[in-house]
């Protein structure tokens, strides 16, 4: 999983970046992942090299990138000394950064994914409001949509034009939040009328929408 190549790219890249960790696996996509769990040679001998075979894949143990313990393997030398990169408390550091980086970039990935779903929601709702719905008795096309709705989705104004309601809102919604509302005029372009304070605040359905529009 994503969890696995996320801890052994860190531990590979010595976990200098997230996207040093990300360029590695992007650059070594056939890398063995996963930690190294040894298969017993037999009940009486459970020695470990870098040959010892791992029960996960079936693969030698020098071909992995970490071992049991989310450690880096690498192959030493007959006569390599131990050096201050074996003291206990140097590796709980390292794996330290480690488990963070892992929880952050597992953290971002899930970040991404519910904003992902929460745009998908809001697509799928704004979707599910223009559907076409079949209505009973008299209806009437409105000439900005040009949807069928039925006569009581209408608003006529006394200058004798007549659209619908979720237009007319829609529009006086845009026009306050742009701040372009000190002097509306009737929606058709040939029509002089200026809008009344009134009128928009009619439609004007949002408490917050309201306030902005009365401090203008």
């Amino acid at each position: 999983g994503f969890e696995q190549q996320a801890e052994a790219a860190l531990v590979a890249t010595n976990a200098e970046s997230v996207e040093s960790a990300i360029e590695f696996i992007m650059n070594n996509p056939d890398q063995l992942y996963h930690r190294f769990i040894s298969i017993s040679i037999s009940d009486n001998n459970n020695i470990e090299n870098d040959d010892t075979l791992c029960i996960a894949c079936g693969l030698r143990k020098i071909e992995h990138i970490i071992d049991s313990k989310g450690e880096k393997i690498e192959k030493k030398e007959k006569n390599e000394d131990v050096d201050n990169g074996d003291d206990p408390s140097n590796n709980n550091t390292l794996q330290n950064v480690i488990d963070e980086r892992v929880k952050s970039i597992v953290d971002d990935n899930k970040e991404e994914e519910e904003e992902e779903n929460k745009q998908k929601e809001e697509f799928e709702f704004e979707n599910k409001e223009t559907e076409e719905i079949e209505y009973s008795g008299p209806t009437e096309t409105c000439l900005i949509c040009f949807d069928d709705r039925p006569l009581s989705m209408f608003y006529r104004a006394s200058c004798g034009h007549n659209y619908c309601k979720i237009c007319l809102e829609t529009h006086y919604k845009i026009k306050t939040k742009d701040g372009d509302v000190l002097k509306l005029s009737c929606i058709d372009p040939k029509c002089s009328r200026e809008i009344e304070e009134d009128e928009i605040l009619n439609f004007l359905i949002d408490i917050e929408l309201r306030d902005k529009f009365i401090k203008f």
